[in-house]
């Protein structure tokens, strides 16, 4: 009787251990922040904000704040958030290092947290509209509007309202890490799922040949 080979099984096993187990280290780098929030006027403080960023691809992750009960989730207005600059409008504050996208929220939110022009806002309505925002804006040039960064949901509240604004201070909670998975065991388990396989293709033919 003719062994039968372990053909198909093993090469893919093979392909498994030398593409999959490597690219495991292929993990976006990543930093959490913490936001803690003094009132300048009305009432109250938002209760904890924070936000994850991805210093890989340069986008918020995850960015929310309490206030007042309310969960706001910013993580895609922070993706995207409203800048005005050229035309009719002023240039953007001095201090941001960058102009567009996520990056400049970024920037916002840890560079211009100490400018007098910028404020977080927080307002609800009779109409359950509930706003939230981070803004900064340009305010030297007088003959312009002035060149503004808002990272905002937008809900356009319609006062009377609740309303509440101060400033904000950010710090990093965890600095940025690339999850390392451990490759060593998955080699381990690769290398022991081909040899039993190998074993139970072969034994047939080993018990035949004695």
């Amino acid at each position: 009787m003719k062994m039968r080979k372990p053909l198909g099984v093993v090469p893919v096993l093979l392909l498994f251990v030398a593409t999959v187990a490597p690219n495991v280290h292929a993990t976006d780098v990543t930093t959490d922040y913490t936001i803690s929030f003094t009132t300048t006027s009305g009432s109250p403080a938002p209760t904890s904000g924070q936000f994850v960023y991805d210093d890989t691809t340069s986008q918020f992750m995850s960015f929310t704040v309490v206030w007042d009960g309310i969960t706001f989730d910013l993580a895609s207005y922070a993706n995207a958030p409203f800048i005005g600059t050229g035309g009719a409008y002023g240039p953007l504050p001095t201090c941001l290092t960058a102009g567009a996208g996520a990056a400049a929220s970024l920037s916002l939110l840890l560079n211009c947290s100490a400018d007098s022009q910028s404020i977080w806002s927080a307002a609800t309505d009779a109409f359950s509209k509930e706003q939230f925002l981070f803004s900064d804006q340009n305010t030297s040039t007088l003959s312009e509007i002035p060149g503004v960064i808002t990272i905002t949901n937008g809900e356009g509240v319609s006062c009377p309202c609740t309303v509440a604004e101060g400033q904000w201070k950010v710090e990093v909670a965890q600095p940025g890490v690339a999850p390392e998975p451990a490759t060593g065991p998955l080699l381990l388990m690769g290398i022991a799922l081909l040899v039993l396989v190998m074993r139970k293709r072969f034994a047939p033919g080993l018990q035949q040949a004695s």
